[in-house]
């Protein structure tokens, strides 16, 4: 969930156009497929348009994929250490930790609302 929104506001920033207007009869219509000097050696446009629309190729896409990873990981720390305070069985343990991990972001945000004072407080007086 997080990679993809962070994807989507990527691309929106990305697609992003100024405001100023131009006269159409100035400016000479773009070319809808990439000049064959900036495709890769080998391919179609088909395949270099399919390749752009991956987000996860291009630098921004990788490091919103590993900011991604690192908030479900700390989603998933948060729900497993607060459930194994609250004693939680094994099994729903494991499913909040998916469910963590998909929803990184609004887990932590749900965390720190309604499961803060309580882990926190049974975790400094030590009950499990």
């Amino acid at each position: 969930m997080d990679f993809f929104s962070s994807t989507r506001i990527l691309e929106y920033v990305a697609s992003k156009r100024e405001k100023f207007t131009n006269d159409v009869s100035e400016i000479p219509a773009p070319s809808p497929v990439l000049p064959d000097m900036i495709m890769a050696p080998g391919s179609s446009a088909a395949q270099n348009t399919i390749m752009n629309k991956f987000a996860i190729f291009s630098l921004g896409g990788v490091i919103s994929f590993v900011i991604s990873v690192l908030i479900g990981l700390t989603a998933v720390y948060l729900s497993w250490s607060c459930n194994s305070a609250l004693q939680y069985d094994l099994g729903l343990k494991v499913f909040f930790a998916i469910l963590a991990y998909i929803f990184g972001l609004l887990y932590i945000i749900f965390y720190i609302i309604m499961r803060w004072d309580t882990c926190s407080y049974i975790k400094k007086n030590a009950y499990y």
